[in-house]
């Protein structure tokens, strides 16, 4: 019912209408992006994944074709390690949608790998 697949330059609002969210970007480490910091963000994941050996894994989630959310994962090969992370607009929320697009996200990672995941206690729903 997901499609994880690689970011591209039409995803910039989308991607500003996730992270300018503040109940999205509560328990992160930045506060709610602007516009142009989601299209720089994006240029920035659009070029991270022309990069060899692709160390930042960061893929847009759509449900029906609507972009959802994204999946990441900093990748230490030589470790080998995955720190990864998800974020989902509001409404997809609390329906399973993270747990099933970071089951196929790690998967797509390879590995083996140790994964490592950082929660907010205060962030109960994750």
């Amino acid at each position: 019912r997901l499609v994880l697949r690689e970011f591209g330059p039409g995803d910039a609002e989308a991607y500003f209408t996730l992270e300018s969210q503040d109940s999205v970007v509560r328990y992160q480490t930045w506060g709610p992006r602007t516009r142009t910091q989601a299209g720089s963000e994006v240029a920035r994941i659009i070029e991270a994944s022309e990069a060899v050996p692709r160390t930042h894994v960061e893929l847009a989630v759509e449900c029906g074709g609507a972009f959802i959310g994204r999946v990441g994962a900093n990748v230490q090969r030589a470790r080998p390690r995955a720190d990864l992370w998800f974020s989902f607009l509001p409404g997809w929320q609390g329906k399973g949608f993270a747990t099933e697009a970071m089951e196929a996200f790690v998967a797509l990672l390879g590995g083996p790998l140790e994964l490592e995941i950082e929660c907010d206690p205060r962030n109960a729903g994750s």
